[in-house]
C-alpha cells in the first residue's frame, strides 16, 4: 500500500530511507479490478494464490516481503483471473512461492481447478506428498509438474531445522509425487556453512538417485532482507559489494572451509549446469540429442 507513497516521494524529490504499510482490503480489491481489466499479459505474470511462505529459511528473502505472514487471495479471485487469460493456453504457471502454504486452501484450489482441465504448475515445498489425500487431488487438478526446493541432501547438517526437518523423508515423499504422474524440477543449494567439496559430490549423487525432470544448483547467496544476510554483514564477510552479483551463480561471501574460491566467485553456473546435464530427465535428453548429432554429422 505504501507504493504509491514511494513514486509521489520520489517526483518530489524527498524520499524516505524507509516505507511501511500492510496490505488492506481495499488495496486488494483495488489490485484485483486493475488486473481483471487489464491486459492478459500483465494477469499472465500475476498468477498469484498465495503471498509468502509458512516456512521461514534463514536463507531465503521471501519472507521479508511478504512481511512474515502468509495471506490469500480469495478462491473467487484467483478462479477469475484464471478464467480470464486461460482462452487457447495449454499451460500457466502459478508464481506462488508455496502452492501448499495453507493445506485447506490449497485442497480447494486443486478441487476448482479440476473442471477447468487446464494444466499447470508451480512451486511447492515437499511436504505435499504426505498427505495422498492432497496429491491426488492435485494431480486431478491439472498439475503437470512442481518445483521442489530441497536444498540439501537428506544427511545435510542443515536438516534440523524449518523445512528441512522432512529431508530424512525426502526419497519417499519424491517416489509419492513421481507416481502421481506428476514432474519434479529439483533446486538445491551449495555452499551451507558445514560444507565441503566432498559435499558437493554427495550432493550430485543424491540429486542423481532421485533424478528429477530438471535440476536446479545454486551457491548460497546472503539475500538482502533475510537471516543469513543480517548475519553476513555484521559478521563482515561479504567479499562482493556488485549486486548484479548477487544472482545465487556466483560466491559473494567468504565461506568458513570453501574460503573464497575463484571457482565459486566466476565459474560456478558450469557446475550448475554439470548438475543439470547429469541428474536430470531434461539433462540427459540434451546430451543423448547432442551424441546423436555428432554421430550422424561424422557417420553420414
Amino acid at each position: 500500500r505504501v507504493w504509491k507513497d514511494v513514486v509521489r516521494d520520489f517526483e518530489e524529490g524527498r524520499l524516505q530511507k524507509i516505507y511501511r504499510g500492510h496490505c488492506s482490503l481495499a488495496a486488494a480489491v483495488e489490485v484485483q479490478q486493475f488486473l481483471l481489466n487489464g491486459p492478459v499479459a500483465r494477469v499472465l505474470g500475476s498468477l498469484q494464490a498465495h503471498r509468502g511462505c509458512k516456512f521461514n529459511c534463514y536463507f531465503c528473502a521471501g519472507n521479508a516481503l511478504a512481511g512474515n505472514v502468509c495471506i490469500q487471495k480469495p478462491l473467487d479471485d484467483f478462479l477469475a483471473l484464471i478464467r480470464k487469460v486461460r482462452a487457447g493456453r495449454r499451460y500457466m504457471a502459478f508464481l506462488d512461492n508455496n502452492i501448499y502454504a495453507d493445506p485447506e486452501y490449497a485442497r480447494k484450489l486443486f478441487r476448482a481447478l479440476k473442471p477447468m482441465n487446464m494444466r499447470w504448475g508451480a512451486d511447492t515445498s515437499i511436504d505435499i506428498a504426505e498427505d495422498e489425500t492432497t496429491l491426488r487431488l492435485l494431480k486431478e487438478s491439472g498439475c503437470a509438474g512442481v518445483l521442489v526446493g530441497y536444498e540439501i541432501r537428506p544427511g545435510s547438517s542443515e536438516r534440523k531445522t524449518g523445512k528441512f526437518v522432512f529431508a530424512k523423508d525426502y526419497f519417499m515423499l519424491t517416489q509419492r509425487i513421481k507416481n502421481a504422474g506428476i514432474q519434479i524440477k529439483g533446486q538445491f543449494i551449495f555452499g551451507f556453512p558445514e560444507d565441503s567439496w566432498v559435499d558437493l559430490f554427495r550432493l550430485w549423487w543424491f540429486c542423481f538417485r532421485i533424478f528429477p525432470s530438471a535440476t536446479g544448483l545454486s551457491f548460497l547467496t546472503p539475500l538482502p532482507g533475510s537471516a543469513f544476510f543480517s548475519d553476513i554483514v555484521r559478521r563482515e564477510k561479504l567479499i562482493n559489494l556488485n549486486w548484479c552479483a548477487f544472482d545465487i551463480f556466483h560466491q559473494v561471501w567468504e565461506h568458513p572451509k570453501l574460503g573464497v574460491s575463484w571457482l565459486m566467485r566466476k565459474s560456478f553456473f558450469l557446475i550448475s549446469a554439470f548438475f543439470l546435464l547429469t541428474t536430470s530427465f531434461v539433462g540427459c535428453l540434451a546430451l543423448g540429442c547432442v551424441g546423436l548429432i555428432q554421430f550422424f554429422y561424422y557417420h553420414p
